[in-house]
């Protein structure tokens, strides 16, 4: 080998890295480049800087495309319309074609495949009310549709059960009147608006009315002297409690109301011991005068 300079040398190294041989080698840069099927071609084939334009294939860990929708469908496996990409491992998958009409998709457990629709699905929808306050319009549906119920009674009236399992609605009640029962099976009603001051009165087994309240049947008890009573039964004990006159000294009474009798005359008590107002008294200026005397129960 021979020492100096070589130009594009071929050089030649034996196994313990020495250079064995050196040759000047061919002038000239790249004269021939060849991209295979990457799908991209060089600017230029024989020198300088190797610009490379095109797109990258498929087979070459490319998509062959320039959008992200187009690289999809490049990359994808369906082929058909209603086609299903079906995972069929890890990061593999695979196109599953649309299954027959009226199919569903269904799984094993282990993958999704189309099966036929079970038989005795739902075919029909239908709806029914019984009583007679709701109607039902629109049944039954078999493919679309809409069902109506409808409610239908009395104004001012208010439903009920006429039977265990059938709903009517009572006559209009009574404006201002008390609602009660009409038994089984029958209607609600109402009774009459009752007159200002009454109280609803029960009446054994009919219907309750508004009536003034009965002092001998209706009140029980005796109302006390507090209350504007006389908390006695009798008019002994009344005038006991409401400390009237009695015998003996009652000196807190100084003046009697409410006596029937004629003005200017005298009270006297009577063969039945009753208090009496007699006639008015006449003075002729010396003696005082009662008209009648006494004989016929009077002054």
């Amino acid at each position: 080998m021979t020492p100096g300079a070589y130009t594009a040398a071929n050089i030649t190294v034996d196994a313990q890295g020495r250079i064995t041989l050196a040759a000047n080698g061919s002038a000239g840069g790249v004269t021939t480049f060849d991209a295979g099927t990457t799908g991209f071609t060089p600017s230029t084939a024989t020198s300088g800087v190797v610009t490379l334009a095109g797109t990258l294939a498929v087979a070459n860990g490319g998509t062959g495309q320039t959008t992200a929708s187009a690289a999809f469908n490049a990359l994808s496996p369906v082929t058909t319309a209603g086609d299903l990409i079906l995972g069929t491992g890890v990061n593999t998958a695979s196109r599953l074609a649309i299954g027959s009409n009226g199919y569903l998709l269904t799984s094993n457990g282990t993958t999704a495949s189309w099966a036929a629709a079970p038989a005795g699905g739902v075919t029909s929808v239908a709806q029914t009310f019984t009583g007679g306050i709701v109607s039902v319009a629109g049944s039954p549906i078999t493919t679309t549709g809409t069902l109506a119920l409808t409610v239908a009674g009395t104004s001012g009236g208010i439903p009920y059960f006429s039977s265990g399992t059938t709903w009517a609605t009572s006559a209009a009640l009574t404006q201002y009147g008390v609602v009660y029962g009409g038994g089984a099976g029958a209607s609600p009603v109402a009774t009459a608006a009752g007159t200002a001051g009454y109280a609803l009165i029960a009446n054994s087994a009919a219907a309750p009315t508004f009536q003034q309240v009965s002092l001998s049947t209706g009140v029980t008890g005796t109302l006390p002297v507090l209350n504007g009573g006389t908390g006695a039964v009798n008019a002994t004990d009344a005038r006991t409690n409401l400390v009237a006159a009695k015998s003996g000294t009652n000196s807190d009474i100084t003046e009697l109301y409410a006596l029937n009798g004629t003005a200017g005359g005298v009270a006297y008590q009577n063969v039945s011991n009753q208090l009496i107002m007699g006639s008015a008294l006449t003075f002729d200026g010396t003696v005082l005068q009662v008209p009648g005397g006494i004989s016929g129960g009077t002054f």
